[in-house]
């Protein structure tokens, strides 16, 4: 007869078991680099958006006050936000005159907050990159 005894599909079980304890904790690191790097796409791509809604409208969406409804900011900006998914989007716009404003993505998962802002700039203001808050990664 030929086949596996049972302390060979034991042993084999624990070490696929020892095995998972390693890469579990990778996956979860792994997917959380991918969303935040999912919001810098998407900020950056707001950010852009915003530059060119200001050409064409001679002013930024919103003119003042903040803007969360992704409908909103799709049709207004010409972007593709997705309905549902890690992030919170919204367009925060200060002052007008001179525009000062931002861009954020907020991702609430399990009690962990993480919000990451991108400065909505001017025509020849050094573009810069998006700056983390609360939980963010190391």
């Amino acid at each position: 007869m030929k086949g596996l005894t049972l302390l060979e599909v034991l042993i084999a079980c624990v070490i696929v078991g020892i095995l998972a304890t390693f890469a579990v904790p990778q996956f979860a690191q792994i997917k959380e680099r991918a969303l935040d790097k999912e919001a810098h796409t998407y900020l950056v791509s707001l950010q852009a958006a915003e530059r060119i809604y200001r050409i064409e409208q001679a002013k930024f969406y919103p003119e003042t006050g903040t803007v969360s409804d992704i409908n909103d900011i799709n049709d207004n900006l010409k972007v593709d936000l997705p309905q549902s998914g890690s992030w919170l989007y919204s367009v925060n716009i200060t002052s007008s005159d001179p525009p000062i404003g931002a861009v954020e993505a907020t991702r609430d998962n399990t009690g962990q907050t993480r919000k990451w802002t991108l400065k909505i700039i001017g025509a020849g203001e050094e573009v810069e990159k998006p700056s983390c808050s609360g939980d963010c990664p190391s």
